[in-house]
């Protein structure tokens, strides 16, 4: 039943997405690339985390990401999924090679957060892909918000 609601979340996420996109601008042109990504979770944890997505016209970042079952500073968890919709944001700095992500999120039964989250993310890209760190957070929506950061390699295809 939990997969069938991901999908259900990604397909109606990824529509929204594509019916906001063809109606601006941009719409001529419509450029998809895939990508993978790595790391570790922050804030004193043993676990890791890995995924993949995919970005639209470098606006829209659609991404599915697992962590490993693992120790936080906030307590234990067990192995937990993250799909997100972030938009991307270039702000022009170092040369065009920062870029951040704000987005909603929708992870797994885990103690730090709730079901459904707000995500933030700063980092480095280059032609080939990102160095970025991600925080989720239901910003006190939730009883309990320790809130997820993560840093993560990101390889584009």
């Amino acid at each position: 039943m939990k997969v069938r609601s991901a999908i259900v979340t990604a397909v109606i996420s990824a529509i929204i997405a594509l019916m906001a996109m063809l109606q601006s601008e941009d719409a001529v042109s419509l450029d998809i690339y895939p990508y993978l990504e790595g790391g570790a979770l922050l804030d004193e944890s043993d676990a890791t985390i890995a995924g993949g997505g995919f970005v639209i016209n470098d606006k829209w970042d659609f991404g599915v990401n697992y962590a490993s079952k693992g120790d936080t500073d906030t307590g234990t968890h067990d192995r937990f999924r993250i799909l997100s919709v972030s938009r991307i944001v270039q702000p022009g700095w170092f040369g065009n090679h920062a870029v951040g992500l704000v987005g909603v999120s929708k992870i797994d039964d885990v103690p730090m957060v709730g079901a459904y989250n707000f995500n933030i993310g700063l980092g480095i890209q280059w032609r080939t892909g990102k160095l970025i760190c991600m925080h989720y957070s239901s910003l006190n929506v939730y009883e309990d918000n320790d809130g997820i950061g993560s840093c993560k390699l990101r390889l584009n295809f």
